[in-house]
């Protein structure tokens, strides 16, 4: 068993040691990733992601002709950054426009985020991955593989 001194000067050289890696991780990162994903941002530039209303009928034409593509298929959701319609994404076939003039990258990247919320597309998480890696049988075990399991003994 550690003398209680000596396991604070451990635990304090720890410490600097992490602060010491953070501080060069911080100085390595020259810009934030929304900075580089949008170019040069102002702090009351907000970005708002929206479905589209019978109203932006044009301003999606218009965003489709800056890139040469047909007008995107509703339903679409839009991104606005300051209030400027900067990219669009079809939910019903996955087709993404954005403005070639402007960074649109980050917009991009959350208009496909949030059509995979709102499409269900979501990935079990971490935790429920590790369980069924752990216990196969509790996967067998769940209502739906029970109803599953009894239609093709039935079949049978």
């Amino acid at each position: 068993m550690l003398n209680p001194y000596l396991t604070q000067l451990v635990v304090e050289a720890r410490i600097a040691d992490l602060r010491a890696r953070a501080a060069r991780h911080r100085s390595a990162i020259s810009e934030d990733p929304w900075s580089l994903a949008n170019g040069d941002r102002r702090e009351d530039e907000t970005m708002t992601l929206r479905v589209a209303r019978p109203g932006d009928d044009e301003a999606l034409a218009r965003l489709a002709a800056l890139v040469s593509a047909a007008p995107l298929t509703p339903p679409v959701l839009i991104a606005e950054i300051g209030g400027e319609m900067r990219a669009a994404l079809s939910l019903s076939d996955d087709k993404v426009v954005a403005d070639p003039f402007q960074h649109t990258l980050a917009a991009q990247q959350l208009l496909r985020a949030r059509a995979a919320q709102l499409q269900g597309n979501r990935r079990p998480s971490w935790r429920r991955r590790l369980l069924d890696r752990a216990n196969p049988r509790a996967r067998a075990a769940t209502p739906s593989a029970a109803m599953r399991g009894a239609t093709s003994q039935s079949n049978q």
